[in-house]
């Protein structure tokens, strides 16, 4: 069958990326939806909520025993008169008796907080450490902690530091960790402390896997347990989502539960062994490998069915573009065995291609033909300007009956009409451009006698470079129209030069001390517009512009400027 559903052909590539996704896409979205459905309600519901339930009840459970400690701490260190006096007592026998009275008041309160390693008692003045403890902490560990404790009274001491006060400080002696609760009441110091090792062996009775377990951490995240396997991982004590991500060490992956204290900067951590809980879950795990071991085997096909069915051809298709924006437009896409659609593009492209060329080719013909016109016309419209200006100068010549200038005159008029007559030709040598020039500004001096110079500067190289007809005379003429006055001197200057850089071109320059060009008028020469009036001035201007614009294919360059005083015209003329 070449269709199917209709108008579908079956090497549409519509019918083809349908079948792909609906083999490929729908059995791996309808797996992974089961996945992360069955992951969601087995892992967060059954070992992140039950675990955190756990660690909850048990940091509640420690938290409460330490606030207890705390508060008896204070209330014995308010209340106690042995406590309060026990700095001034100047009687040794004073002393003593008040030390037997609160190792005995502690001796009976310590059993109540069996939690706690030990309690202290120590007065800097004397160096005089002493305590009670709990069954659980050695002789060699309570003296590190007096150690500790003696010396950090006399370092804080020199730096004017002191024991946090507010909630139990975490401390490391000789490799453990310690919380310890110290109130300062200046000439004695009244606390306790308690190993952190020992608080973490009730939760070594809960299962968190072969390799899972829990223990405490710093507000930095560090581990409290300097040699034991998870001393070298960091816990990001900072999460909003205090369970419920994993984290990988020693090749495992971890759950990661934690709970905060509330009375010091510790956090309580439960690493729960992933694989443990994949093994509960068979299903699970065997869904896992079927979509990897799945994708490993379909993706790859996939990726070459839809190279074969859809890259190539959009290859194919972007070269062609290519070529054709880089000016080939001869190029034509091969006709090579594709789908339905890509065919179709292929052959419309083509054709396409073969009538953009065929209108190009109109197109180009018709615009050389338009701009001959045009051309020719542009130039008609100069010589009646020209000729009437003109017959004025010669009218008040005759006025002021200057007989041998007039005859020079006509003479200058005669060259000057033979090189009108010459100028419907496109080019013309620079060097008969600035003999009409010359010309027209000598016909200009004989009018104003004294009140008009010029100077033309042009090197021996540029003279027999082709231009257009009349594109200097046209700005000198509108330099003599708006420059020339009868209070100030008028002093035209054209040079001309050749550069190479950054392309060969010849620069023309025309410059006059006139006022100027008004700044609405320069602002419209600027933007290449036309400027119109009821006397028709600057149409010259307008002409130059348009001509070189056709002349030069956008190629040349004009520019109008005004000098401190004077109008400037430059104009730039590729040589290549």
């Amino acid at each position: 069958m070449y269709r199917i559903f209709g108008r579908v052909p079956l090497n549409s590539l519509r019918f083809k990326l349908i079948n792909i996704i609906i083999v490929i896409a729908v059995p791996l979205v309808l797996l992974l939806i089961y996945f992360s459905q069955y992951s969601i309600k087995v892992v967060h519901e059954q070992v992140a909520k039950s675990n955190k339930n756990l660690l909850s009840m048990y940091m509640e459970q420690m938290d409460g025993t330490l606030s207890e400690v705390d508060k008896y701490l204070a209330t014995l260190g308010a209340t106690n008169y042995d406590l309060i006096n026990l700095a001034s007592f100047a009687r040794e026998n004073d002393y003593a008796m008040a030390k037997v009275n609160l190792s005995n008041r502690f001796k009976t309160d310590l059993r109540l907080y069996p939690l706690i390693d030990s309690m202290f008692v120590y007065v800097p003045a004397r160096d005089d450490y002493f305590y009670i403890f709990n069954e659980g902490s050695t002789l060699d560990e309570r003296l590190h902690v007096k150690m500790y404790i003696s010396e950090r009274v006399r370092s804080d001491a020199r730096s004017g530091a002191r024991f946090l006060l507010d909630e139990w400080e975490v401390s490391q002696i000789q490799g453990e960790y310690y919380l310890i609760k110290v109130y300062d009441y200046g000439s004695v110091l009244l606390g306790a402390w308690v190993n952190v090792r020992r608080l973490t062996l009730p939760m070594n009775l809960i299962n968190f896997g072969e390799t899972g377990r829990s223990f405490y951490v710093t507000d930095e995240g560090l581990p409290m347990e300097p040699n034991g396997q998870y001393a070298s991982i960091q816990i990001d004590v900072t999460r909003e989502d205090d369970y419920d991500y994993l984290i990988k060490e020693n090749q495992e992956r971890y759950l990661v539960i934690q709970n905060r204290s509330r009375v010091g900067a510790f956090s309580l951590v439960a690493l729960v062994q992933e694989k443990s809980i994949l093994d509960q879950l068979p299903i699970l795990q065997n869904l896992v490998q079927l979509i990897t071991y799945g994708s490993l085997i379909v993706l790859p096909l996939a990726f070459i069915l839809m190279q074969r069915t859809v890259l190539y051809p959009l290859n194919r298709i972007l070269a062609a573009l290519k070529f054709t924006r880089d000016g080939l437009i001869e190029y034509r896409i091969e006709n090579v065995k594709t789908s339905y659609e890509f065919q179709r593009v292929n052959e419309a492209f083509n054709q396409m291609m073969s009538q953009i060329h065929k209108l190009r080719i109109d197109v180009y013909e018709e615009q050389l033909g338009k701009q001959r016109a045009e051309l020719k016309l542009l130039q008609l419209q100069l010589n009646p300007h020209f000729l009437l200006n003109s017959l004025n100068i010669m009218h008040s010549l005759a006025f002021m009956r200057r007989y041998e200038l007039i005859q020079e005159l006509c003479i200058i008029i005669t060259q000057y009409f033979r090189y009108m007559l010459r100028s419907k030709v496109t080019f013309v040598p620079l060097e008969d451009e600035l003999k009409h020039v010359r010309n027209y500004l000598r016909i200009q001096e004989l009018r104003f006698q004294d009140q008009l110079s010029y100077e033309i500067e042009c090197p021996e190289a540029c003279k027999q470079i082709e231009v257009p007809p009349l594109i200097i005379h046209t700005f000198v003429e509108n330099s003599i129209k708006y420059a020339v006055t009868m209070e100030e001197p008028t002093h035209v200057t054209i040079s001309i030069q050749e550069t190479q850089e950054p392309e060969p071109r010849m620069n023309i320059r025309i410059a006059d001390n006139g006022p100027g060009f008004p700044d609405d008028v320069l602002l419209t020469l600027r933007n290449g517009e036309q400027i119109q009036d009821e006397e028709e001035e600057h149409v010259g201007i307008w002409n130059v512009q348009r001509r070189l614009e056709l002349l030069y294919d956008g190629k040349a360059r004009i520019g109008f400027t005004n000098l401190g005083q004077g109008a400037c015209v430059e104009l730039s003329l590729p040589l290549a």
